[in-house]
């Protein structure tokens, strides 16, 4: 795929049989961009993810933003990228294209150390929501390692390949 990075032509190869079916990818800050997020759309699908702040050049004006803690700042381009910026302990980047209000802030349910409500914007509820599974995985598969220092490297790297899919 012209004009896309390593990681974009990762997930475009993965959704190839996917197009179309207005669906949700929830991506790491590894695998986002905004040239993703618009690729994306243009086949119906859609991206929440973190964004790690160097990728966010068009909208650096929200990575750029110095907030206090538990406001938030986004914008959204008219094709329907929303940059979001959170701060809670330190800045949290998200990109979202649903065309839900991802912005808006919400009620966890939780209370912090001086009896104060605890707000997130929606997308960073919907972002743990969908890699709560993923982290359990890496968590469940850290646990189990088969990994001795005995093996030589290559044999681990086999090992690991191999486990690593099956989880």
């Amino acid at each position: 795929m012209a004009g896309l990075g390593h990681a974009e032509t990762v997930v475009m190869h993965l959704l190839d049989d996917l197009e179309g079916c207005y669906r949700t990818v929830v991506a790491d800050n590894f695998f986002t961009s905004i040239p993703l997020a618009k690729r994306l759309l243009e086949h119906d699908t859609y991206l929440i993810g973190t964004l790690r702040s160097n990728r966010a050049r068009s909208g650096s004006e929200v990575a750029q933003k110095n907030l206090r803690r538990g406001e938030v700042y986004g914008l959204q381009n008219k094709e329907g990228v929303k940059l979001i910026m959170w701060k809670n302990k330190k800045n949290v980047l998200m990109i979202s294209t649903r065309p839900s209000d991802s912005a808006t802030v919400v009620d966890t349910g939780n209370i912090n150390s001086k009896n104060e409500r605890i707000m997130k914007p929606q997308v960073v509820l919907d972002y743990n929501e969908r890699r709560r599974g993923t982290d359990l995985s890496d968590q469940l598969s850290s646990y189990y390692t088969c990994l001795r220092r005995s093996i030589k490297w290559y044999r681990k790297v086999a090992f690991e390949l191999v486990f690593g899919t099956v989880l």
